[in-house]
């Protein structure tokens, strides 16, 4: 089992527990207009306990090495170390990035031209329109409705959409709006609003006993045996060479070809001359029939 003791083994940082409580002498982080600016493994792991040890993390990060990833993953989307950890939110064990920090990531995109967001209609006729403006593109409009909210079983569902249900709907409609046209911009993040109504996944356990209850009353097939492959060693003593007719040799009636090549049989070298016929020589009388005719070749 994985542990965060494991983790700092085996990634060489030095555990939270043997940390220093106070900034260490000589050691120091570069401070810019907008605070703290990371530039290695070592000070971002050194911040990342800092935090976590403050007790300003949000409940979904558990751990040092928690905070260290919610600050990578929100720096790669153009937040600050403290933004990150603010606004990545770990919902039903998958990370997600609060709608309105979302917005800003857009809208600081030198791509984005506008972000207009207005309702429409009264009651259950209600819905929330987003027109999402980008550099070439036409502009883009996502909706969400009462009807849509309804239909996905969010209307009137406890919790903020019981509470804030205008809100929620521009919520959706948002992150329908920021996923399809600025997709490069959010890296591929999911919007927390959204996900927090996803039902968690649970994973499904099926006892032993209870596979064996289910077809005890069924008749189970015989067993079928599995066939044995017999692969045969290679023959040690076989040779590793063969011969070739470096010219035309004549035999009896007919001739070797220039070129041919004898196949091998054991001990023996088989030529098969243009008649046809195969001719089968030993290693001497390759030597004392053919002579020079041949040359040994590698097989």
């Amino acid at each position: 089992m994985t542990t965060a003791a494991t983790t700092q083994e085996t990634l060489g940082l030095t555990p939270v527990d043997e940390m220093p409580t106070a900034p260490l002498k000589n050691t120091s982080m570069e401070l810019g207009g907008k605070g703290i600016v990371l530039k290695t493994f070592d000070e971002l792991w050194r911040f990342s306990i800092a935090i976590y040890k403050s007790g300003f993390t949000p409940p979904g990060l558990k751990s040092a090495e928690a905070v260290m990833i919610a600050i990578q993953m929100g720096m790669e989307v153009g937040l600050s170390p403290m933004a990150s950890v603010q606004n990545i939110a770990v919902i039903n064990n998958m990370p997600t990035i609060w709608g309105d920090a979302a917005k800003g990531i857009v809208l600081s995109h030198p791509s984005c031209e506008s972000i207009d967001e207005h309702y429409e209609g009264t009651g259950k006729d209600m819905k929330a329109i987003v027109v999402i403006s980008r550099k070439g593109h036409k502009p883009h409009e996502s909706t969400y409705s009462v009807a849509d909210a309804e239909t996905a079983g969010l209307w009137g569902k406890e919790g903020t959409w019981k509470k804030y249900p205008k809100r929620m709907l521009m919520n959706r409609a948002r992150a329908f709006a920021l996923r399809d046209k600025f997709a490069d911009a959010l890296k591929g993040f999911a919007i927390a609003e959204e996900v927090q109504d996803f039902e968690p996944l649970k994973a499904t356990v099926t006892k032993p006993n209870s596979i064996a209850n289910t077809f005890a009353s069924e008749a189970l097939p015989e067993p079928v045996e599995t066939p044995v492959l017999q692969i045969e060693e290679p023959d040690q003593t076989a040779p590793t060479y063969t011969y070739q007719a470096e010219k035309t040799i004549a035999v009896g009636d007919s001739s070797i070809k220039k070129g041919a090549i004898a196949k091998v049989d054991g001990e023996n070298f088989i030529f098969t001359n243009q008649a046809g016929t195969e001719l089968t020589y030993t290693e001497e009388e390759i030597a004392t029939d053919l002579g020079d005719g041949v040359k040994k070749i590698s097989i």
